[in-house]
């Protein structure tokens, strides 16, 4: 049986939107809050909402941040985007780093994946902000089966990459921001 959760990258993108606007970005290793990092999942049952317990044998096959860069960059690379990995060589036009906020499963029979980054580009010359922002997701689980909650993470996951993309394209292409609803 399965005993760790792993988020696999996502499926190519049908559409390239970063792909004509000729970004180079430099993808550096995301951090999180001191009580995510290398965390076994932690979760909450509906009998007993005020204990959060800790997986003994479910963990993360990479850490959250680990887990939430490795997406974030297939993801931008699917859109067309030329990213380059922390100590591969390269010029980059900009720099994004990132910071997992939270990165859990919450509440109900069956949970929903919360998962929530601030992310930062700044141009790679001048240091000077080019991007920055905040998201988070949330996908329910349809069970608490590690199949399950895999496919809840990478929807959140998936959610999240879909709105720095459109953000990303719009920055480049001069137009503005799309304001959360």
């Amino acid at each position: 049986a399965e005993r760790s959760i792993r988020i696999d990258a996502p499926a190519p993108a049908a559409a390239h939107p970063l792909a004509d606007a000729g970004l180079s970005i430099r993808l550096l290793s995301f951090t999180a809050r001191g009580d995510l990092q290398e965390r076994n999942l932690a979760y909450v049952e509906a009998a007993t909402p005020t204990d959060v317990r800790q997986a003994a044998t479910i963990v993360w096959e990479e850490p959250p941040e680990a887990a939430a860069s490795a997406y974030l960059a297939a993801s931008l690379k699917g859109a067309g985007a030329n990213v380059i990995g922390n100590g591969i060589p390269g010029l980059p036009n900009y720099i994004l780093s990132g910071m997992v906020q939270r990165f859990e499963l919450v509440g109900g029979a069956t949970g929903t994946a919360t998962v929530a980054l601030d992310v930062a580009i700044s141009d790679a010359r001048s240091g000077e902000p080019w991007l920055a922002g905040s998201y988070c997701a949330k996908a329910a689980a349809s069970d608490r089966g590690l199949p399950a909650v895999q496919n809840a993470f990478q929807a959140a996951l998936a959610e999240i990459a879909g709105h720095l993309v459109t953000d990303m394209a719009a920055r480049k292409n001069g137009a503005a921001l799309a304001q959360p609803a």
